[in-house]
């Protein structure tokens, strides 16, 4: 039997709606009516057309049918959901300016142009395997349909081979593809004005500083590039108390400081340590750490490990918060954490992960109107 089925019909019942309910629901998502009764009857036999009135009831039912036996065959010839195979292909990613855009294309491989709803989700992973981003949404195709994706990643992102994961959900059944991301950031290449009589050597274009985007750390280069601000690591940089690789000499202070200063490692360990007992002096030694991405990652840990969000508020970053949120909501099965989500997008892409688990009254939250429909259909 069909896992995703037998959930999706335990969870209907539990929650009291009755057999025609259930059925309609089914039918509306493409099963077949001798499947749906072939699966209330195994799962609760009390459900089941089993009474002599019932019964009595069928036979006088199909005695109807033979009679309009014409008309029926005509209407089970239109209504008749055969078997649908689909297929998904992902184009390969390109990185841009901390995009990363791709192609997905949908078929399906029967000649029934049936309208297939279908979730499709996809995640980014690091060379570690660790998740940094996910997303999941509904997507309507009849044949064939391709839908390009334009995905933020997150900020001060290493550069590296990344992987992108995603699959394709129809009744019960899933089809996956895999590409690989490979992330470099713009390089700003030399120009050699020996031409302009300005200088026999190569000269290093530097961004232009925007004092709207100083973040007031002098360990990072701010700029402002399409509209967003931009704070790249300074490394090493003398005056961060850390005793980075190549300062020995160089940084005296740095590295006499350092001595006397607990390290990344030890201020993560007594986070992680207290993160559950006292989140609230787990969340001190967070904000010790001097990097960035180091404070956003030391927040999450904490709000996950207390189950308790106000740490995620304390992340330096919209998309790592939002990160944080989806997380411990799918962990807790709240789905009302997505209200929290700061643009419309982030809050339909958090409430259809619970709609995809069968959560069908999140409907009316969705904002986008095609996403909304379409959830109202399933459900």
């Amino acid at each position: 039997m069909n896992p995703a089925l037998v959930k999706y019909i335990n969870d209907l019942l539990s929650r009291g709606y009755s057999r025609e309910q259930i059925t309609q629901a089914l039918l509306r998502a493409g099963y077949h009516k001798d499947i749906i009764d072939q699966y209330l009857y195994q799962l609760h036999p009390k459900h089941a057309l089993f009474s002599i009135k019932i019964v009595m009831g069928i036979v006088l039912i199909s005695v109807g049918i033979l009679i309009a036996g014409f008309v029926y065959l005509n209407y089970y010839q239109k209504n008749n959901v055969m078997p649908v195979e689909i297929s998904l292909s992902i184009s390969q990613p390109e990185y841009q300016s901390g995009h990363v855009k791709f192609t997905a294309t949908f078929s399906s491989l029967t000649k029934s142009k049936e309208k297939i709803t279908a979730g499709f989700s996809y995640f980014i992973s690091n060379s570690d395997g660790e998740t940094i981003l996910r997303k999941s949404e509904l997507i309507s195709f009849e044949t064939e349909s391709s839908k390009s994706f334009a995905v933020d990643m997150p900020e001060n992102i290493e550069d590296g081979a990344y992987t992108l994961n995603a699959s394709l959900t129809y009744r019960g059944k899933s089809v996956s593809a895999i590409r690989t991301i490979n992330v470099k950031s713009n390089q700003v290449k030399p120009i050699d004005k020996k031409q302009d009589g300005i200088s026999n050597n190569p000269i290093q274009i530097q961004p232009v500083e925007d004092k709207s985007c100083d973040d007031l750390n002098v360990c990072t280069t701010d700029s402002l590039s399409e509209n967003q601000c931009v704070h790249e690591q300074i490394i090493p940089c003398c005056g961060n108390s850390l005793c980075e690789k190549g300062e020995e000499n160089i940084c005296s202070k740095d590295c006499i400081q350092a001595k006397n200063l607990p390290t990344r490692d030890e201020l993560f360990s007594k986070s992680r340590e207290l993160s559950q007992s006292s989140p609230s002096e787990a969340a001190e030694y967070c904000r010790q750490l001097f990097i960035i991405q180091d404070r956003n990652n030391c927040f999450n840990e904490i709000a996950q490990a207390s189950k308790n969000k106000k740490y995620c508020s304390m992340v330096d970053s919209t998309y790592s918060q939002e990160r944080c949120i989806i997380t411990l909501a799918k962990e807790l099965s709240i789905p009302d954490y997505c209200d929290d989500m700061k643009t419309t997008q982030s809050r339909d892409s958090c409430y259809v992960d619970f709609i995809l688990l069968g959560d069908y009254t999140l409907c009316d939250k969705l904002v986008d109107e095609h996403l909304r429909e379409t959830c109202r259909l399933l459900g």
